[in-house]
């Protein structure tokens, strides 16, 4: 089984329920860390198979900012920022599919007048190792996931007293590439 010890320091500043900022540092180590392994390829799923595989000693770390702010009165706005070294350290080489930047935001207003709120919220992951730098001879690899951003929009209508409406737009830029796992496309829903 997976055994890990985690650690965080976090300093915040709130004020006056208009904002509040935060800065963590994280860091996890990992025994026996349960992660995807490639096994190969097959002339009918040409992705790869994977299965599950341990490894024996791992460490993310990194520092997470996160900022909330109230614009003003139904307009929030809220912004992370994500550094993270993911590490093999029985290999000392990367981890794979985990992305060294993260960014995510979100904005939401609500007009109470009309009952309606609006979300456009969105991530950018950073490229991505994707195959092991130890299944490599040389130990280096430089087949990387290309960087992926989504950007999403939600419009909300409350209708009657309990009952609301909603339209949603996920992956609005309709950014796919299917090389690299699962990147749903475009998609509405009502």
């Amino acid at each position: 089984p997976e055994t890990s010890n985690n650690y965080s320091l976090t300093a915040e500043l709130n004020y006056d329920r208009r904002g509040l900022h935060r800065l963590t540092y994280f860091r996890n180590d990992l025994n026996n860390l349960i992660d995807f392994g490639l096994d190969g390829f097959s002339s009918t799923y040409w992705r790869g198979i994977y299965t599950y595989q341990n490894i024996f000693k791992a460490r993310t770390e990194g520092l997470e900012w996160e900022s909330k702010v109230t614009v003003c009165t139904g307009w929030d706005l809220s912004f992370s920022y994500t550094y993270l070294r993911a590490r093999d350290l029985t290999t000392k080489t990367d981890l794979v599919n985990r992305p060294r930047n993260t960014l995510k935001f979100r904005s939401f207003f609500y007009v109470p007048r009309w009952q309606t709120s609006l979300t456009l919220w969105g991530t950018f992951h950073d490229r991505k190792l994707w195959t092991s730098e130890g299944d490599t001879p040389d130990r280096t690899s430089d087949i990387y996931a290309p960087p992926l951003t989504t950007i999403n929009l939600n419009l909300n209508k409350r209708i009657f007293k309990f009952l609301d409406a909603y339209f949603r737009i996920e992956n609005i830029t309709n950014s796919i590439n299917v090389t690299y796992g699962y990147w749903p496309p475009r998609s509405y829903i009502v």
